[in-house]
């Protein structure tokens, strides 16, 4: 029996963010657009086994931030220039951290 793989991401908004794993994140996304206003996703590791994928969402992302967190609530990344910005820069350091 083949082994589903999943994706980290990171879906966001003009007032917060998340961090997910989903085997499908355009189904995931789609409920967060509809549900919680969610806008856009970034894929920020490439597909790996479920124990793999949730090992490393709990090494990088907080319990806040899997279920959705409001930026500036205690990032520590200079958010400057606004919420597009502010995506940016996070979906860039959580990559980075799923690299490591």
């Amino acid at each position: 029996m083949p082994c589903h793989e999943y994706v980290l991401y990171v879906a966001w908004n003009g007032h917060k963010y998340r961090m997910g794993l989903s085997p499908n994140p355009q189904v995931d996304l789609s409920f967060l657009q509809r549900n919680e206003h969610y806008e856009e996703m970034a894929y920020v590791s490439s597909p790996l086994p479920l124990a793999l994928a949730e090992y490393l969402l709990e090494q990088v992302a907080r319990p806040a931030e899997r279920v959705g967190k409001e930026y500036g609530g205690g990032l520590r990344l200079p958010f400057l220039g606004g919420p597009r910005r502010a995506a940016r820069a996070l979906v860039a350091h959580k990559f980075r951290q799923v690299r490591r």
